[in-house]
């Protein structure tokens, strides 16, 4: 058995990959107006596929959470980016604990963890 991956929702599937991508670099292996694929690139595997889905499809999907270890350096540079600023809101901040939650335009969340 073999993990494949996991899924994001999204209403216009187009716009939200090529945000992520524009974003964080990762490949876009297909995309459609109602499905498409990003490969995550990962240091100790192959990757992981990202899938994106509507809702209401052949293959509904629910908003989903991806969580990401980053340094200082590297959150500075992502809630930099005019991609990020534009597609994503926070949601919580606990500088204690030094992670926070952000929501894209689609409510799928993406967590930032320092290490």
């Amino acid at each position: 058995m073999k993990f494949g991956g996991f899924s994001f929702q999204s209403q216009d599937i187009i716009q939200s990959v090529e945000s992520y991508h524009q974003i964080f670099g990762w490949e876009i292996l297909r995309q459609s107006f109602n499905h498409a694929e990003m490969k995550i690139p990962s240091v100790d595997s192959g990757g992981v596929t990202l899938y994106w889905s509507p809702m209401d499809g052949e293959c509904p999907t629910n908003p989903g959470t991806m969580t990401l270890m980053l340094s200082e350096i590297d959150k500075d540079k992502l809630l930099e980016n005019k991609f990020w600023k534009s597609e994503f809101r926070l949601e919580y901040n606990d500088e204690k604990h030094n992670y926070s939650s952000w929501l894209d335009q689609n409510k799928n969340r993406i967590w930032l963890y320092l290490i």
